[in-house]
């Protein structure tokens, strides 16, 4: 629990609130007063989402869901309106931990408990099936541990049984590793994937960790359809049943009805299921709820407040921590969905740069780029835009160029729709082959040539019949090696056989090329094989570089042969490059490993800022280790650990904290390195700001003008969102002294600036980067470039004048070329279309406006990717 804030309601419904209970993706939990004196959760949506319609359907839907479930071993829905502004949900509090925070906190709970557990999650599950509803959604984090059993929470995705199928734009529905394989794949839930899910529950409860690991989202998918569970140290007599629940054929599965049968009757006059570390947290909560709210029955009277005349102690240290880590999640979840509102807001804007292309094939290919984007989170609109991009191919001038822009639509679509990339291969290979007569071979060839790269990806044994199938060697030789390619993710295997068939002394380039795609596409299927054919090509840098992607792929599948493989390069930079790859894996994923790899990095830089990397992580939940780690970096990094831990145990452990300074200023002291050593203490310097920002800013006056402006930077970043108006104040300080600095260093200063006051106030960042834009430093595109990225989201009309600046800017550096504008020109049409339009067809032929215009919306549907990985979203996966 945690006090309410200054912007919480006081008030919902007919509910007082009383406390923070916490939040999810679409809404704030808070603990709440009925005028009766009963607790309850109350679940308010978020202001962002309260005004989107689709939002509130849904929203309407879950508590429909709720009301509808009954049972004994659910938390019930006791009133509601979604109509209100926002809309509001209330549920019978239940003063229990979840599953996971439990777990986590105390380990893996006992077999008996988990008997206990299982029979009641059954029984939920029961209860949500005999409404013909699917939950979609159990987790750990989903089951709260009460005193007289499990309690299923959260109905935010359950849905009717025969809606199997939810779609919608940045909709989560699922959590990987805890989702069926059928889900995964198909989008299929029926009730046997919340056995699924019961399976996974049960081997996390038993052992700590989910049965198919930790790390990327896409590979706990991958593991879940592909893999078996790792059930060890699930008790025996639990194994079996976790193993039967996690069937990769639903059908085997058995049902909650089955599986309650199956358990052993619970007595209900036995002492506390729970162990007694986990009945101590239950018996927290039950304490701080009788603290806040008096009890939980009609005769208790609401807790006095200081308004009238109780008292209210000052927040403990722990708590101040607590509300830190909260604002920095709500801090991260804002990101998150800025960056969905990015991804929907590129993908418009590419669709409005393409329809001002108009030669067609590059016109076809664009919408088929968008289309791909589009598809996986809006399946009505991404298929209009697939056929309009066969409209586009059917306007190219001959039957070559319409059967080649179909094969640029199969291809842009065979990531993520191979049906539809197979109907454009098909329509390809038609037209190819309606070419008749002696005097049109060379045009049928070159049709069928195009028809079989358009087969290659969704048909790979087709495209190869064809190629081989064309006249003269030399044709089918072509063929061969562009079919290839083009396969090489979806059959490496056939696509290695066909580039090992191409003649040497004509094809060795084309051959390695294939061979380095096929290294890419085996990576995931068959790692060992892989292996072999990088380590099989010629070129010692092609070699290399396989070898490199390899690692790449393999680090969150396998770290241990990710490792090897890294550890086997010869050249010491790419050694270094491989391991820094797989430690960022392994770092989300097991931290004793992390810490393991990151010792025995043999580059000191690399070394120092993995073992560092390593000390954040651990410096929440274990200070003590942390502090062990960051003691193992090399002295001339090391203060940098050492003042970041100092300033994090300064609310708790201040005289600890001031130990940990010392120390870091005497290493400061002693570095050798005169630039190296005044950054050090600069960091020192900003890093005790935390504490007393007045003293410590007059603290770095002792620095030289531009460090001095650095060190102020360091400052307010780090009270940006603990005391934004103080960090404000020292920012604007920062632009009176950076305007004294030479030009280029202004430039650099003031860039920075924006991108730490963005967050603050971006009316004072955009004001400061219209500032920046009028200096002529050296390279000014780059920052200008930065800035307009920054902006782009909070300060689009400053954004957009910004990047136009830094488009003519490149251009003129670089004599003219429209080659190189990409990113300044993907955030101007981001911001301004039209003028990004514009901007690429003033001057130009139609032809090389076309081609400029294609590379933008290449360009924006990159983008759009990019943000939609930092959106989280399954819907909002799109292909680079």
């Amino acid at each position: 629990m945690e006090n309410l804030r200054a912007g919480d309601p006081r008030e919902v419904g007919p509910y007082r609130l009383l406390k923070r209970l916490g939040g999810g993706g679409m809404g704030q939990v808070y603990l709440g007063h009925s005028r009766g004196g009963r607790l309850v959760a109350v679940k308010v949506v978020r202001a962002e989402y309260a005004a989107d319609p689709e939002f509130c359907r849904r929203f309407a839907r879950e508590v429909e869901a709720a009301r509808r479930v009954g049972g004994f071993y659910t938390a019930h829905v006791v009133d509601a309106d979604t109509g209100a502004d926002p809309p509001w949900l209330a549920s019978a509090y239940v003063p229990g931990p979840s599953l996971e925070a439990a777990v986590r906190r105390h380990g893996p709970l006992p077999e008996r408990a988990l008997g206990r557990l299982v029979s009641g999650l059954a029984e939920g599950l029961v209860a949500v099936h005999e409404r013909e509803m699917v939950h979609r959604d159990l987790k750990p984090g989903n089951v709260l541990l009460a005193a007289d059993g499990p309690r299923l929470i959260d109905f935010g995705i359950a849905q009717a049984a025969q809606e199997t199928r939810l779609t919608g734009t940045g909709l989560a529905i699922g959590t990987p590793g805890f989702m069926a394989p059928e889900y995964v794949v198909g989008g299929e839930a029926g009730p046997a994937a919340d056995v699924f899910a019961l399976g996974a529950v049960l081997a996390y409860a038993a052992t700590g960790r989910p049965p198919f690991g930790t790390g990327a989202p896409h590979a706990g998918n991958y593991r879940a359809v592909h893999e078996e569970p790792d059930l060890t140290g699930v008790p025996a007599g639990m194994a079996g049943l976790a193993a039967r629940c996690l069937a990769k054929d639903p059908a085997a599965r058995p049902t909650p009805a089955r599986i309650l049968d199956e358990m052993p009757a619970a007595n209900g006059m036995a002492q506390s299921w729970l162990p007694p570390d986990v009945a101590t947290m239950l018996d927290e909560r039950n304490h701080d709820a009788r603290d806040v709210g008096g009890g939980s029955g009609p005769e208790s009277g609401p807790t006095p407040t200081a308004a009238q005349g109780g008292h209210k102690p000052e927040p403990t240290a722990r708590e101040r921590d607590r509300e830190h880590r909260e604002r920095d999640r709500e801090h991260r979840e804002r990101k998150r969905q800025r960056a969905g509102h990015r991804h929907r807001r590129l993908l418009a804007c590419a669709e409005l740069v393409t329809a001002r292309i108009t030669e067609a094939q590059h016109r076809a290919r664009a919408l088929a780029q968008v289309a791909a984007a589009v598809l996986p989170g809006d399946t009505h609109h991404g298929a209009s835009l697939v056929v309009e991009a066969h409209r586009a191919a059917a306007g190219a001038p001959d039957v070559v160029a319409r059967t080649q822009s179909l094969a640029d639509v199969a291809a842009a679509l065979a990531p993520v729709d191979a049906k539809r990339s197979k109907a454009a291969a098909q329509r390809a290979l038609d037209l190819a082959q309606a070419v008749r007569g002696f005097r049109t071979k060379p045009t049928r060839v070159a049709a069928l040539r195009a028809a079989a790269q358009a087969l290659a990806p969704t048909d790979p044994a087709r495209a190869e019949a064809i190629a081989r199938g064309l006249g003269g060697a030399s044709a089918q030789v072509e063929a061969l090696a562009n079919v290839a390619e083009r396969m090489a993710m979806t059959d490496p295997h056939r696509a290695e056989r066909i580039a090992r068939e191409l003649p040497a002394e004509t094809h060795e380039w084309e051959s390695e090329s294939i061979l380095d795609q096929v290294v890419k596409g085996m990576a995931a299927r068959d790692p060992q094989r892989a292996e072999r054919v990088a380590r099989g090509l010629p070129g010692p840098d092609q070699r290399k570089w396989a070898l490199l992607e390899l690692v790449t792929t393999l680090a969150p599948l396998d770290p241990q042969a990710a490792e090897r493989v890294a550890r086997s390069l010869s050249d010491e930079n790419q050694r270094t490059s491989a391991l820094s790859r797989v430690f960022q894996r392994v770092l989300e994923t097991d931290l004793n490993a992390a810490e393991r790899l990151a010792r025995t990095m043999v580059d000191e830089e690399e070394r120092a800022d993995a073992l560092y990397a390593v000390a954040v992580e651990l410096r929440d939940t274990d200070p003590e280790r942390a502090l062990a780690v960051a003691r193992r970096i090399p002295e001339d990094w090391r203060t940098l650990a050492l003042a970041d831990l100092a300033q994090s145990l300064y609310p708790e452990h201040p005289g600890r904290a001031e130990h940990l300074y010392r120390e870091a200023e005497l290493l400061a002291a002693e570095v050798q390195d005169e630039e190296h050593g005044l950054a050090a203490r600069l960091w020192i310097a900003a890093a005790r700001g935390s504490a007393d920002p007045e003293r410590r800013r007059q603290g770095l006056l002792e620095f030289p003008k531009a460090e001095y402006v650095s060190g102020l930077l360091l400052l307010s970043s780090g009270l940006v969102r603990a005391r934004p108006a103080q960090a404000l104040e020292l920012l604007e300080e920062c632009v009176q002294i950076a305007r004294d600095l030479p030009e280029d260093d202004r430039m650099s200063a003031l860039e920075h600036l924006v991108l730490v006051g963005a967050e603050l106030d971006p009316d004072w960042a955009a004001r400061v980067a219209q500032e920046a834009s009028a200096l002529k430093a050296e390279y000014r595109h780059y920052a200008l470039q930065r800035m307009a990225g920054t902006l782009v989201d909070i300060a689009p009309e400053t954004a957009a004048a910004i990047a136009a600046e830094a488009v003519h800017a490149i251009r003129k550096e670089y004599g003219g070329s429209t080659e190189i504008v990409g990113d300044a020109l993907v955030t101007l049409a981001e911001a301004d279309t039209e003028s990004a339009v514009q901007l690429a067809m003033a001057g130009r032929s139609a032809e090389d406006a076309d081609r400029l215009l294609a590379q933008l919306v290449e360009g924006l549907v990159a983008e759009a990717a990019e943000q939609a990985g930092r959106a989280g979203g399954p819907g909002m996966s799109a292909p680079t």
